[in-house]
């Protein structure tokens, strides 16, 4: 990375260990401990969800917009600084609950707190990559680097969960509060890192403030379109197994026990697979690479039938080790093209788009994680599943469907629309 010390390219990345952890977390361990620990239905948690992500990300423009207007003496420095106490007062409220206060107002402004947070953090953190790399080349690999500090987020808050187990404390509260402590650390450890090293010059993009149709210009691009409609498959999709995850492995796999450590596993796949996604991009592009990890994940999913008729113990952990590989490929390469198309229009115009780019980007995030979020949960439980036990025979069975045809659908769209968006790009 030509522009970018090694401290200051580690700055940057480490921001997305707490942000995306967070989230993660909130996706996986809130729906399933509110539900069966704290007494709230899942058509409840499913609303509750689905409203927060709806409602928080119609407020990813207005942030991307912030951004592009540049209101501060720093362009993303001042926003990270205002989301790390947000950070650290939703943690508590939704991972460390008083009893007596839980219901769905409770869970609403908890949620809200959160999703607050997750937008201005995420949003900045995006553009910011953007603004660093020189050229697309070192973007690709900048936001590669990013999503191994994903990775390495997202696998500290199962690996908690997964050492209380190991520890003797294995009921699902235990294994939230393990995660709460995790993320409140990474908020305090890797927030002021990033404040301090990773470089964050205004006058480098100094200019007039934007207006809003040379944004639209570039919103309104075919390629950037279908690219977001990808995004918001791949979303749709990750998040309609994330939210039953629990679930599946107590229920399909019978290892409820082992959830934590097949989570672990799964993200630690996750890191040693990005090197394989990362080489490829730099040998074929990130846009054939995209539609390889689609479709490696897809069968993966896929095949969730044939793992859960196989009969050895580890077959749970397995499964969730060659699954995981996939994991960083998507989301990676997604916000690399998404940053190359950016890059591109500020070369033509003059003007750059970043913060909206990634503002929309976060929007269809959340759009498909609160679509997945708010359709998967009720649907299983107008199919008879039971959260507490499962709901027997007519439980599983409708379990498996859920788990396989929703995340499956979606990744046909995301390849379809990425196929599309290539097409776009290159006619453009």
């Amino acid at each position: 990375m030509r522009s970018l010390s090694r401290l200051g390219i580690f700055g940057y990345v480490v921001l997305a260990i707490p942000v995306t952890g967070t989230f993660a977390a909130i996706s996986t361990l809130v729906p399933p401990f509110y539900a069966e620990t704290l007494g709230v239905s899942l058509s409840s948690v499913g609303l509750i969800f689905f409203l927060l992500r709806f409602f928080d990300a119609v407020t990813d423009p207005a942030m991307g917009w912030l951004l592009d207007r540049r209101p501060f003496a720093r362009e993303h420095k001042p926003w990270v600084a205002i989301s790390l106490p947000l950070f650290l007062v939703s943690i508590v409220l939704l991972f460390r609950p008083v009893e007596a206060w839980v219901g769905l107002s409770y869970l609403m402004v908890a949620g809200f707190l959160a999703y607050a947070a997750y937008t201005i953090g995420l949003v900045t953190h995006q553009a910011w990559g953007a603004a660093l790399a020189a050229d697309a080349g070192e973007l690709s690999r900048l936001m590669g680097y990013r999503e191994i500090a994903v990775i390495v987020g997202i696998l500290g808050v199962f690996a908690a969960p997964a050492i209380a187990e190991s520890l003797g404390y294995v009921g699902l509260e235990a294994k939230v509060g393990a995660a709460s402590g995790y993320l409140i650390a990474c908020v305090l450890i890797f927030g002021p890192i990033t404040l301090l090293a990773a470089p964050d010059d205004r006058e480098a993009t100094a200019g007039s403030p934007i207006s809003f149709g040379e944004v639209r210009s570039f919103l309104v691009r075919r390629d950037f379109l279908w690219l977001s409609t990808a995004n918001f498959a791949t979303n749709f999709s990750t998040v309609s197994l994330s939210v039953i995850t629990y679930f599946i492995a107590a229920y399909l796999f019978d290892a409820p026990d082992r959830y934590g450590l097949g989570m672990t596993i799964y993200f630690v796949a996750a890191f040693l697979g990005m090197p394989v996604w990362m080489g490829l991009a730099r040998r074929i592009g990130d846009a054939r690479t995209l539609l390889g990890a689609f479709g490696y994940v897809g069968l993966g999913v896929a095949s969730i039938p044939f793992w859960t008729a196989l009969a050895f113990e580890s077959r749970y952990l397995v499964f969730m080790a060659l699954l995981g590989l996939g994991f960083g490929g998507p989301p990676y390469l997604i916000r690399s093209l998404i940053g190359q198309y950016a890059q591109a229009h500020e070369r033509d115009t003059g003007r750059s788009v970043r913060g909206s780019a990634y503002a929309v980007t976060t929007f269809f995030d959340k759009l498909g994680s609160g679509v997945a979020a708010g359709a998967v949960l009720p649907i299983l439980e107008w199919l008879r599943f039971d959260p507490e036990g499962g709901g027997g025979e007519v439980g599983r069975e409708a379990l498996l469907l859920v788990a396989t045809t929703a995340p499956v659908f979606g990744f046909l769209v995301a390849v379809t629309a990425t196929y599309l968006a290539a097409r776009n790009s290159e006619s453009a």
